[in-house]
């Protein structure tokens, strides 16, 4: 016997006898049954290809002998054309639902829907073929209406199978072809590819589940693919074994698109459908309170061989706590002084609880004096895996002495920073501000005071388009002077307004420009200026006025001293 040459996977398929023999000539219709009249309707003869034994006589095909490409005359019954009487309004049968077809050894089972719309069926045509769209090896009626067909002992190889749905008015269109392949020993080619992925998240654990392929060959082993953006394998493009479910823990927070691919020793399959798992855990936080803060002087040394010779010195306790409900361990901390450099760093490992607490104590020594801040982030992770930072408040260290040699009251002046970026637009500098903590008197505090690069609308202070003004526009108290520097700009032009130092608080007094302010409402011109620069302006209460003895070696802040 004559075998198809074709791939096989163990499939399914098809039926194990049923098939008609049928006459070599056409047939006359039964007569009606006795007491039953004919149609009134004019009938029509036609000729179409005959369903075999259901209809017109009875005959036995082996299928499993058809498969084997035998030839016999009885494998195409359902080839034939034969006459039939067709009633005026009568309807063929649509085609059959979606067939599938699996083997299970040497045993196939086929099964389809039944036709969505036309009249009854009275046999479905089973068609086999060594290759697609062949008819080959088999065309005949199973004789009946059952929507599945099963048979043992059908020989190695690749089957495409159709099914058609026929009753008197004719035969439907084919269904879908499907491939049957029976026994391993045919297939020669990659297999289909997986179907039906779909992915469940739990916590840090992703499952993952999907279909075998249907047709064609049978896969050996699937591939997992995976990556951060759609079409990437960048995350993972490993071999998971014969599996169709697979277990991953551990995973990270993050989005990851998944896919699967079938493998088998003749090659790989395209992809399955793409999904998205996304694993989102709740981030621990934490928040730090200082105490005290401001921190007073101390003048207490510290051991610490850098310590050692020098006076200024201030201790505090910073305390962390954890605020979502998530452990977390503390792992950094880096301490920057004066909002411009490093001054101390290091590594932790302190676990926090959920809701729980941990503090640590801070010994400064400095051997710059006067007033001072610190503020210090913290880095880590949490019980989830999430990493943060988060940066404490702000610490004045406060200066050494809060009296001068005169014995009067001193503290920092009030000082704003503003940038001039580009054109003279009319509108109010972006301003950054810096109140003192603790002063006397009556003090306008940095957001009482607009910057302005040109003349009020009004007019009422009017002075030249390149000119700068400070406008005291949140404070009824008496702003008696103010002083300002700025930044070199980049923007060319002259100015009158002196260059500060680098740190502008540090600019000696006889360098800066210095000017009277009205009271609310009123412009003061404070000089011309080029573009693209940083102006600085500081100002005391109405019981101070600038130090003029502060001593520039020790770099103090810019000080009120008291009238």
């Amino acid at each position: 016997m004559r075998r198809p040459s074709a791939c096989a996977i163990p499939l399914g398929c098809l039926l194990a006898a049923a098939c008609g023999s049928g006459s070599s000539s056409p047939t006359t219709p039964s007569a009606a049954r006795p007491g039953v009249s004919a149609p009134p309707s004019v009938t029509a003869i036609s000729v179409t290809a005959a369903g075999g034994p259901s209809i017109f006589g009875a005959s036995v095909a082996d299928f499993v002998r058809c498969l084997h490409a035998s030839g016999d005359a009885v494998c195409f019954t359902g080839a034939r054309p034969v006459m039939r009487v067709v009633t005026a309004g009568a309807t063929a049968p649509a085609a059959p639902g979606t067939l599938t077809a699996t083997a299970s050894g040497n045993t196939v089972t086929l099964t389809w829907g039944a036709p969505a719309s036309g009249d009854p069926v009275t046999t479905y045509i089973i068609e086999a073929g060594s290759g697609p769209g062949l008819s080959n090896l088999a065309s005949f009626a199973t004789g009946d209406t059952a929507t599945t067909f099963s048979t043992g002992g059908v020989p190695d190889g690749t089957y495409y199978v159709r099914i058609k749905a026929q009753n008197t008015a004719g035969t439907s269109a084919a269904s879908n072809e499907a491939t049957l392949v029976v026994g391993a020993a045919a297939c020669a080619s990659p297999p289909g590819a997986p179907t039906g992925l779909t992915s469940t998240v739990t916590g840090r654990t992703i499952t993952l589940t999907w279909n075998a392929p249907s047709g064609g060959c049978p896969a050996t082993s699937f591939i997992l693919q995976a990556g951060s953006t759609p079409g990437s394998s960048a995350l993972a493009n490993s071999n998971v074994g014969n599996v169709t479910r697979l277990v991953a823990t551990d995973i990270g927070n993050g989005s990851y698109y998944v896919r699967v691919a079938a493998a088998n020793a003749f090659g790989q399959s395209a992809p399955s459908n793409e999904i998205v798992a996304t694993v989102a855990l709740q981030a621990g936080a934490i928040s730090v309170t200082v105490t005290p803060n401001p921190v007073p002087f101390s003048g207490t040394p510290i051991a610490a061989t850098a310590c050692v010779g020098v006076p200024n010195t201030w201790f505090y306790t910073e305390t962390i706590r954890e605020t979502a409900g998530v452990a977390v361990t503390l792992t950094k901390w880096v301490s920057v002084l004066d909002g411009r450099s490093i001054l101390n760093q290091g590594t932790v490992n302190s676990a926090i609880s959920a809701h729980g607490s941990t503090t640590f104590n801070f010994n400064w020594c400095l051997s710059a004096a006067g007033q001072h801040t610190i503020q210090t982030t913290w880095s880590g992770t949490d019980a989830n895996g999430n990493s943060f930072s988060y940066g404490g408040p702000i610490v004045t260290l406060l200066a050494n002495s809060t009296t001068t040699t005169t014995g009067k009251r001193t503290f920092p002046a009030v000082w704003v920073s503003a940038s001039w970026i580009g054109g003279r637009t009319g509108t109010p500098l972006s301003s950054r501000g810096i109140d003192p903590t603790t002063h006397f008197g009556t003090l306008c505090l940095a957001n009482s005071i607009t910057l302005k690069n040109h003349p009020d609308p009004n007019g009422s202070y009017f002075h030249s388009d390149d000119s700068l003004f400070a406008l005291n526009t949140g404070c009824s108290a008496p702003m008696t002077t103010v002083a300002f520097c700025r930044t070199s700009g980049s923007g060319g032009g002259a100015s009158s307004i002196p260059i500060c130092a680098t740190d502008p608080r540090e600019t000696p007094l006889s360098n800066l420009g210095i000017t009277a302010v009205g009271r609310s409402g009123a412009g003061t011109w404070i000089g011309t200026t080029p573009i693209n620069f940083d102006v600085n302006v500081f100002w005391c209460s109405d019981q101070s006025t600038f130090n003029y003895d502060r001593r520039v070696p020790g770099k103090p802040l810019l000080e009120c001293v008291e009238n």
